[in-house]
């Protein structure tokens, strides 16, 4: 029996331009591959108090123009699961209730820890990917790698 795979994506911290260019990119490149993709509304913070209503599917139709949107398509927010193991555990418990085998986090830094944090709590059961994202550009990337937001930002702030 095949393993059915399922992708869940969120945005915490603040807002910055390109969001929704990575969760369009990010969710047509799942559907194409076959996987089911999920949109976690506001960030960590549903999942960090066990609640799972707040998602939505993702399909090539509903993000193929949402590029064209400021914001977050499913929602942002500064919601962060590493100050209380319990929220911590809710939130492994709630993708893994959702059937999450993947998960990918856009976030600045607090959202790279509390994604390595997922991670270690799910020990194997959910794969997760961070896309670093920051209009103050001040994650430990490559001197010449900028984090997407931070150049429309500098330009037109």
């Amino acid at each position: 029996m095949k393993h059915h795979s399922r992708l869940a994506i969120l945005v915490a911290g603040g807002p910055a331009p390109g969001i929704n260019s990575v969760i369009g990119a990010a969710t047509i490149r799942a559907v194409l591959d076959g996987i089911d993709v999920l949109g976690i509304r506001d960030g960590f913070e549903w999942l960090m108090h066990g609640d799972v209503d707040h998602v939505t599917p993702l399909t090539i139709d509903a993000v193929s123009r949402i590029h064209f949107r400021g914001g977050s398509h499913i929602g942002i927010s500064r919601g962060n699961p590493t100050g209380d193991p319990g929220h911590l555990e809710n939130v492994v418990t709630s993708l893994l209730r959702l059937n999450v085998t993947r998960l990918i986090t856009i976030g600045g830094d607090d959202t790279a820890f509390s994604a390595m944090k997922v991670e270690e709590r799910a020990a194997g059961r959910i794969q997760v990917v961070h896309v670093p994202k920051t209009i103050d550009n001040d994650l430990d990337l490559p001197p010449t790698v900028s984090t997407f937001g931070f150049e429309t930002a500098r330009h037109h702030g």
